[in-house]
């Protein structure tokens, strides 16, 4: 697994991409949380409302309403009410398999269920964004 993880940083970082400017000359932040505990709701939530601020919620489904290394992650009353509040939710694999170890047709399956979970929280829309896990 480190293996999978080095050769993964090592690519992000050699990929080209493309620049975009801003228009506009204030700051931006964009604001996300990966894998996301309840607290991130819970807690971060208030905090971001208070500051007019919205984040990107990366969702595995598969940790719904579940305790992973100890920590109590999000339920579906979380995603309902952060999506009434105006945050995203983002798409990661149902499962939170580590990706480079994963085929191509795993990852993509992954995805779809993933995606299969969070659209009655979405309207029925497909997620805009995508984490790789």
């Amino acid at each position: 697994m480190y293996f999978f993880r080095r050769v993964n940083t090592w690519a992000a970082r050699k990929m080209p991409v493309k620049t975009a400017r801003a228009r506009d000359r204030r700051a931006v932040a964009s604001i996300s949380f990966d894998d996301f505990p309840q607290s991130a709701w819970q807690i971060g939530g208030p905090i971001l409302a208070r500051a007019g601020a919205r984040a990107t919620y990366y969702t595995a489904g598969g940790l719904c309403g579940r305790k992973h290394n100890g920590i109590m992650h999000f339920s579906t009353e979380d995603l309902v009410a952060l999506t009434r509040a105006g945050h995203e939710l983002g798409c990661h694999g149902f499962a939170h398999q580590p990706a480079p170890s994963l085929s191509d047709r795993a990852l993509a399956a992954d995805a779809i269920c993933n995606a299969g979970f969070l659209a009655p929280f979405l309207g029925g829309r497909a997620p805009e964004s995508y984490a790789y896990p």
